[in-house]
């Protein structure tokens, strides 16, 4: 639901109501033997609750469920934050209305999805750059982009040791921090690493995205075609200024064609959705 209703500013639940509703979800017990969940109802608070306004002589979980579902915030909360997660932009109230529509009370996830990445500010001036990749974003849409299977491969350590984003262990229930705090030096180096291992695994593979950029390209269109092989529309000066001069360093090879691709994957525009 969130702390306050995005659209009219009231506060959506107290502290009773998380206490209220807590003893409402009691009676379920995890079995470690086998993985299982199951409900006791000798463990379960069956005195009368009150949460969001409303008395219940007995509420459980399909109470709780119908409550927040047909709480006024319910439609906005979620639609609001995927619509950061894919725009890195808040949506205007005239957005979070349409979306909150589409969502309403059943939760449509795919709705929702559909709504935001076919309107014009999915692909605006103002979201592309927005929003920094998290460690997890940056190795799979690098993984997309030079047809790497991550599958046979353990980052794991890299992630969790040198980026500080170890899968599947958020520091809270809220997620992952997001924002400039994954532009810093431990990211960027073991990035730099992987992106190495990424572009070394090209090399010598038939059509793969090396020999895309070195067969489909010469060296004076390289630097274009290796941002676009990269997923990005366009970049800096600066950037391309020193894609342009590496790629004329040295005669056109693969070895050329893998070199520029991997400073396209280091460059701060790949760093960022």
């Amino acid at each position: 639901l969130g702390l306050k209703n995005p659209v009219t500013g009231v506060v959506n639940y107290t502290q009773t109501d998380v206490a209220e509703i807590a003893r409402a979800l009691t009676g379920y017990v995890y079995n470690y033997s086998n993985d299982t969940v199951s409900f006791d109802p000798t463990q379960f608070d069956n005195l009368p609750k009150t949460f969001f306004g409303v008395k219940h002589t007995n509420a459980g979980t399909w109470q709780v469920i119908t409550s927040v579902s047909n709480h006024p915030s319910f439609r906005y909360f979620v639609p609001a934050r995927l619509h950061r997660e894919l725009t890195g932009l808040v949506p205007s109230t005239a957005a979070l209305k349409t979306l909150g529509a589409l969502w309403g009370n059943t939760g449509n996830v795919a709705a929702v999805v559909e709504a935001i990445v076919k309107s014009p500010t999915f692909l605006s001036p103002a979201a592309i750059g927005s929003k920094v990749k998290t460690p997890v974003e940056l190795m799979i849409s690098g993984a997309k982009v030079m047809q790497f299977k991550l599958g046979p491969t353990d980052f794991g350590w890299q992630l969790s040791t040198f980026m500080n984003q170890h899968p599947f262990y958020p520091p809270n229930v809220s997620g992952w921090p997001s924002g400039k705090i994954w532009l810093n030096s431990g990211v960027t180096m073991a990035w730099g690493s992987i992106v190495q291992e990424f572009v070394s695994k090209s090399l010598g593979v038939p059509n793969g995205t090396v020999d895309q950029l070195f067969s489909k390209a010469g060296r004076s269109g390289a630097p274009g075609t290796a941002v676009h092989l990269c997923g990005l529309s366009e970049v800096s000066t600066a950037t391309m200024k020193a894609l342009t001069t590496y790629a004329n360093a040295k005669p056109w090879s693969p070895e050329q064609a893998a070199g520029l691709l991997a400073l396209v994957l280091v460059s701060p525009e790949f760093a960022v959705n």
